[in-house]
């Protein structure tokens, strides 16, 4: 097993290394297009129309001499992002989007701070990380790529002694004992279309990878070595404008866990009692030090169905793509009886995830709109050889939608290439010239979950509505610079919240992580960001490049009552868990970007 997971490790970090090879290539073979546009007298006209390219973020410039246009308008709009984030997420979207070349390597710090948070997060959290991801046209083949590192140091975190805590997941350990923590995650990942017959029918493959490597400072001190890997070999078949593609899902993880002590006296001494530590199998029933689980196993299994569609009308074009998953997983909990080399299966995790997503975008020469559309429902019961049956029963569903839309002003007219949808290749119309444009846009998503556990006794249920609005400046410079200045403010908002508990249920569990739950998912919570962002071709010279830097602040509100029926023990006030009303956290981000 070592030996393949080795192997695994092997691959990914050499496709890793092509995939930032690929990205400094780019950004060498760019520095030669400045000289060669001075050379012939033509970064003069540039500079006179690139106002012009920036008008439409889907217009994908296929010339050299007009790669810079190209990069500010892809890149710095948030329609952009997230149109390109669709285009790497499958097989038919990406052979259906005429971008041929596009890239972008990221180096950043973020962080937040403040006691507004769920008991299982840490109150404090710094993350350095490395990102690059590109899209390659090369012949009939059409590359998308990934590649992440991050490295994670939390301080006073509790009650979480996993890699990857989702809240709705059992079989992990937990200790009310605050420590500090380091995290080592790695995420990469190809996605690989083959038109086989000349744009007709395209065999795709794709690829994703994640390690996450944690360990903590203070006693107990956990170190959990987590790894995945999921594949998807997968067909599209393209008629006309219409693209139809179906692709499988097959993927493997393996979870390593141990606890140890530094220091005896907590280990055997029960003077402290935040730091003996407990597994928690399901939303109540917990183990107190218990090494019963030394290691976990998934398997993973689904098929994805994905569409897209685009078309013209005068002055107008369209595209309408959309994705929906079903998949399958099982994560078997595993212990070693002995010394040899033997496992038995404490438990079973079965869960199953639904995943639907739209996409639809308009175009014009001064607008283009998005609406993003999102289902999401997760499922999962358990399998205790303990218990002889199923205890812990999770459900999750969240159902959003966003808009956004870009515009510009219209000063006067001018010339500039756009691409022509139906015949796939660029052409050149009159459009409105301009020196200003912005973004607005909105969102709003509805979530529920729910938590169950037989044999504890504790269930837990609830509903919440998060909404938003976004806003954009883009003032555009000489040579090709560009400033960006946004504004976004949102509010969580409970609907519900339904709880129950008997007296003589409670435990560690109780106190520490369900109270302090019911209260965190009772509070409102007000959130507002703002950023700053600068892209040009001057501050490395004949790359394009840039920086952005985000700060926010995320408050909570007085907690919300009468939201449902609270059936706990008498005398219990919920303020005194960990009270997240009138709380708040510090938000901040900045982060250098070259654009291949």
């Amino acid at each position: 097993m070592n030996a393949i997971k080795g192997k695994i490790k092997i691959l990914v970090i050499a496709f890793a290394g092509v995939l930032l090879m690929s990205s400094l290539q780019k950004v060498m073979a760019q520095l030669p297009v400045q000289t060669m546009l001075r050379e012939k007298g033509l970064l003069r006209q540039k500079e006179k129309d690139s106002v012009d390219r920036f008008l439409r973020p889907d217009s994908y410039y296929l010339n050299k001499e007009e790669k810079l246009d190209r990069q500010r308008a892809l890149y710095m709009q948030e329609i952009g992002k997230s149109w390109l984030k669709g285009t790497r997420s499958s097989l038919t979207a990406l052979v259906q989007d005429s971008i041929k070349d596009a890239g972008e390597l990221e180096v950043g710090f973020n962080g937040y701070k403040g006691g507004l948070h769920n008991p299982q997060a840490a109150f404090e959290q710094k993350n350095a990380n490395l990102s690059t991801w590109g899209i390659r046209q090369l012949g009939r083949i059409k590359l998308a790529g990934y590649f992440s590192f991050d490295r994670v140091w939390e301080d006073s975190l509790s009650n979480n002694l996993s890699s990857h805590l989702d809240g709705r997941t059992p079989y992990y350990y937990f200790a009310g004992k605050a420590g500090k923590f380091q995290r080592q995650i790695y995420n990469m990942g190809f996605l690989l279309g083959y038109d086989v017959l000349k744009d007709r029918l395209y065999l795709g493959l794709g690829a994703d990878y994640m390690h996450n490597s944690s360990t903590g400072s203070v006693d107990p001190r956990p170190e959990d070595n987590w790894m995945q890997a999921i594949f998807k070999p997968g067909l599209t078949y393209k008629k006309g404008n219409t693209l139809v593609g179906l692709s499988l899902i097959k993927g493997y993880g393996r979870d390593d866990i141990s606890i140890k002590y530094k220091n005896k006296m907590f280990e055997t001494g029960n003077a402290n009692p935040d730091r003996d530590y407990y597994l928690n199998m399901g939303y109540g029933s917990i183990v107190k030090k218990n090494d019963l689980v030394y290691d976990q196993v998934e398997d993973h299994e689904g098929v994805s169905l994905d569409f897209a569609r685009h078309w013209n009308r005068i002055k107008k074009s369209y595209i309408l793509r959309g994705a929906f998953t079903c998949q399958k997983s099982y994560t078997d909990s595993r212990y070693q009886p002995d010394t040899l080399l033997i496992y038995d299966k404490l438990a079973r995790w079965s869960e199953g995830t639904y995943n639907g997503s739209l996409q639809f975008k308009t175009s014009s020469n001064t607008r283009t709109s998005l609406w993003d559309f999102v289902f999401n429902r997760f499922k999962g019961h358990d399998s205790n050889t303990i218990f002889g049956g199923r205890n812990y029963f999770s459900t999750d569903n969240h159902l959003g939608v966003r808009f956004m839309q870009f515009r510009s002003a219209k000063i006067k007219d001018g010339y500039a290439s756009i691409q022509d949808v139906k015949q796939n290749d660029l052409k050149t119309v009159q459009i409105s010239k301009n020196t200003l444009s912005w973004e607005w846009g909105g969102h709003a998503y509805y979530n529920e979950l729910n938590r169950q556990d037989i044999l504890a006794a504790h269930s837990l249920d609830g509903e919440n509505l998060e909404a938003g609005l976004s806003g954009a400046v883009y003032i555009p410079e000489k040579n090709f610079s560009l400033w960006k200045f946004s504004l976004n403010a949102g509010l969580w908002y409970p609907l519900t919240m339904r709880a129950s508990v008997p007296g003589t249920q409670q435990n560690y569990f109780t106190t520490q992580i369900f109270y302090p739950i019911i209260n965190y998912l009772s509070t409102p919570k007000i959130n507002a960001d703002f950023s700053l962002g600068y892209s040009s071709p001057k501050l490395i010279k004949g790359v394009y490049s840039g920086f952005e830097l985000q700060a926010g602040y995320e408050k909570g509100l007085n907690v919300k009552e009468g939201l449902g029926t609270l059936e706990l023990p008498a005398g219990i006030d919920l303020s005194q868990y960990n009270p997240s009303g009138k709380a708040h956290r510090l938000f901040i981000s900045l982060a250098f970007k070259l654009y291949l």
